[in-house]
C-alpha cells in the first residue's frame, strides 16, 4: 500500500535514488564524500514558509530499502541538525540494517537553530514540525502513529526536551523524545519547570519517555541538574531517563552512541 502524495511542497529534489549516488559537500573546491548509499535512498524538500514563523526549512528523508515492497507502517525518527548530521545518521541506519524511516529537518542557520529551540520561538516551531510538517511525512509515507521519536542535540537537546512539555497531551505527536548532552543553562531549567507547572494544573497526565544522555567530557554536568529537577514531576505515564556516556565529549562523540542505542528499538531489515 502506498500513501497517497496530497501535500503540494515547494520543491522536491530526489538526491540520492539509485544505489550509485553520492550525498557530497563541496570544501574549498573538492567534493568530500561521505555517505555512498548502497540499498537506503535519501530524498529532500523545502518546505513552503510556515504559517507560524514564517520560515522554510529543508529536509531530509531517508528510506529503507524495502519501503516499496511492505504495506506494513514504519517507525519514524525525527532529528534536528539536519545539515550536519543526516548523512551520518543514515549511513549509521544503513550499517545496522534498521527498518525506520528517518527524518531531519535542516535549521536553515545559526542564527534559526538559536531561535527555533529556545523560548518563545520553539513553541512556533513545534508547531511547524507537527502541524505542517508531519502532516505531509504522514501523508506521503507509511507511518506508524504509535512509534513517533524526536532527537536532537546540544541545544536543539534543550529544543526536544521543551517539546515534550509543550505538545498537548491529547493528539500527541511524538511520544519519544531524545537528547543528547543537551545545553540546560539555568534559563531552560526555570522556562521548562514553569511549563511543567502550568501543564500540571490542566491535567495529572503527560504520556512521554523523555531520554536524556550527557557526554563524560561534555555538558553531563547541567544534564545531571536538569535531571534531578525534571525527575521530580508526578505526572502519569511520564517516563524519564539520564545516563552520563563514559569517553564522549560534545557532538557527534556523544551522538553517535545515542542514536547507535536508540536504534536498536528497531528491527532488522529482512535479506
Amino acid at each position: 500500500m502506498k500513501i497517497a502524495r496530497s501535500r503540494i511542497i515547494t520543491a522536491f529534489l530526489v538526491i540520492s535514488v539509485l544505489s550509485c549516488c553520492m550525498l557530497t559537500e563541496c570544501i574549498n573546491g573538492n567534493d568530500i564524500v561521505y555517505w555512498t548509499p548502497k540499498a537506503y535512498s535519501v530524498k529532500s524538500f523545502l518546505t513552503e514558509k510556515s504559517a507560524y514563523n514564517g520560515k522554510k526549512y529543508l529536509v531530509y528523508v531517508v528510506l529503507p530499502p524495502d519501503y516499496e515492497k511492505s504495506d506494513t507502517p514504519y517507525p519514524v525518527l525525527y532529528t534536528l541538525d539536519g545539515e550536519e548530521l543526516y548523512w551520518q545518521f543514515g549511513k549509521t541506519l544503513e550499517e545496522k540494517k534498521k527498518r525506520v524511516i528517518l527524518v531531519t529537518i535542516g535549521n536553515m542557520g545559526d542564527l534559526n537553530r538559536s531561535e527555533d529551540n529556545g523560548m518563545p520561538g520553539i513553541k512556533n516551531f513545534t508547531k511547524f514540525v507537527t502541524q505542517e510538517l508531519a502532516p505531509i511525512i504522514e501523508d506521503n509515507y507509511n507511518i506508524d502513529p504509535h512509534r513517533r521519536a524526536i532527537l536532537g542535540q546540544s541545544w536543539t537537546g534543550v529544543g526536544v526536551s521543551f517539546m515534550a512539555f509543550i505538545e498537548p497531551t491529547e493528539n500527541r505527536y511524538f511520544q519519544t523524545y531524545i537528547s543528547a548532552d543537551g545545553a540546560y543553562i539555568s534559563s531552560v531549567n526555570d522556562a521548562i519547570h514553569s511549563l511543567a507547572n502550568t501543564l500540571k494544573q490542566k491535567t495529572d497526565s503527560l504520556p512521554v519517555t523523555l531520554i536524556l544522555r550527557s557526554a563524560q567530557n561534555g555538558m553531563y554536568q547541567l544534564g545531571t541538574a536538569f535531571y534531578n529537577q525534571i525527575s521530580q514531576y508526578t505526572f502519569k505515564d511520564y517516563n524519564v531517563s539520564f545516563s552520563v556516556i563514559s569517553r564522549t565529549y560534545h557532538g557527534w562523540s556523544i551522538v553517535e552512541p545515542v542514536f547507535r542505542s536508540y536504534i536498536e528499538n528497531y528491527e532488522e531489515i529482512e535479506e
